[in-house]
């Protein structure tokens, strides 16, 4: 495919290299090897950091031990899927304003990508802890190990997601370099509380290390960017969501469970999707949210409130 289609470029003259001239110094040179560099580094990193606890179940615990990690994994993980699509856009208009020094504009992205996917994460994981039980329902009986483990799994992406765009704005910055130490790091912290927490705790250990290597790494990220670029992301509106998620957490921890797992998900999973609707977009009136919600939904709680009467 990749060639029929640089076959049609040239024939249609717009892929042309013949006698074509780069002038790149020797600086340059440097430049683009070193960033290219570091690059790789960042995506070896990564990669080793998403198999490292597997590797370390496998080989201290299981092979059945390793199978229910890896299902509880798959679980825990769920919450950090929808930053993905979010940091990759705000990571182009955050490059840009790099390029422009434009450090007022990265402040506010920075901001608006932690709240917003503070809110979606916290909510993500209330739906999915409160809802752990249907999760094993159809599971054998011996993946109820993994229980904890998709616990502290789910909560060291929300710690992920309270980030925000914080990747993007390190690694897009000056201090690119400072990405890849990190990741090294998170690698380092993953390999030592693996190797203390497995033995003691089994798969559960496993998800702590996890958490505490992803609290550590991204505390340290933040406090570099605060130090060196004096942005921060967090502001009052994330004590709000955690109090108000809290608030939701022991109501619904409260309420005895029905006999039927799956009616306990419908109740448990509308009444969260409501409060969540009701106090992010009406009660605290989060503007991206609401205009958000305004677009899709025609009429909000109080606005529905309002058409009845």
């Amino acid at each position: 495919m990749l060639l029929i289609l640089a076959n049609k470029l040239r024939k249609d003259g717009h892929w042309v290299l013949n006698n074509a001239k780069f002038n790149v110094t020797a600086q340059q040179k440097k430049e683009i090897i070193t960033v290219g560099f570091f690059g790789l580094l960042v995506g070896f990193c990564v990669s080793a950091n998403l198999h490292l606890d597997k590797i370390f179940v496998g080989s201290l615990l299981s092979i059945s031990e390793l199978g229910v990690y890896s299902t509880a994994f798959i679980y825990g993980s769920l919450i950090v899927v929808p930053s993905r699509a979010i940091n990759k856009i705000s990571s182009i208009y955050i490059s840009e304003a790099w390029k422009d020094n434009d450090l007022v504009t990265i402040q506010r992205l920075y901001r608006k990508t932690s709240l917003n996917l503070f809110i979606i994460g916290m909510f993500l994981f209330m739906m999915l802890w409160l809802n752990i039980d249907f999760v094993f329902y159809y599971l054998p009986e011996h993946f109820r190990l993994g229980k904890w483990s998709i616990f502290f799994i789910a909560l060291s992406g929300l710690f992920e997601m309270g980030g925000g765009a914080l990747s993007s704005v390190l690694y897009s910055s000056p201090d690119y370099k400072y990405q890849a130490l990190a990741n090294i790091l998170y690698l380092v912290l993953i390999f030592l509380f693996s190797y203390l927490f497995i033995p003691i705790w089994g798969i559960t250990g496993a998800g702590v290390a996890v958490f505490i290597s992803m609290f550590i790494y991204q505390a340290l990220r933040m406090l570099f960017v605060y130090k060196r670029y004096k942005m921060q992301p967090l502001e009052k509106k994330h004590l709000y969501v955690i109090l108000f998620s809290l608030f939701i957490f022991v109501l619904l921890y409260l309420i005895p469970d029905t006999e039927y797992v799956i009616v306990s998900v419908v109740i448990n999973s509308i009444v969260i999707s409501i409060s969540y609707l009701f106090g992010f977009v009406n009660l605290f009136r989060f503007n991206d949210l609401y205009e958000l919600i305004q677009k899709y939904v025609p009429l909000s709680i109080f606005e529905l409130k309002k058409s009845i009467k």
